[in-house]
């Protein structure tokens, strides 16, 4: 089954808020990629084909955040 470009932002989107939100209870070393995935309600296997650690999704975060900031200067 092919997933839209939306669907994609969707489910990136769903797993950097798990990471987020597991990191900040249990930091960093302690979290798992398994409790993120859980966390947003996907398969261990599909986190994996988004990022395959957890610091590239601290750094997708980031690089997030930075791009609403950047825009939010901009105007």
């Amino acid at each position: 089954m092919k997933v839209s470009k939306e669907r994609k932002l969707e489910i990136r989107k769903q797993l950097i808020e798990s990471a987020i939100e597991i990191v900040t209870e249990k930091g960093f070393r302690s979290a798992t990629m398994r409790e993120i995935s859980t966390k947003a309600g996907m398969g261990t296997a599909t986190i994996y084909n988004y990022f395959p650690t957890k610091e590239k999704i601290l750094f997708a975060y980031f690089e997030d955040k930075h791009s609403e900031l950047d825009e939010v200067l901009s105007n």
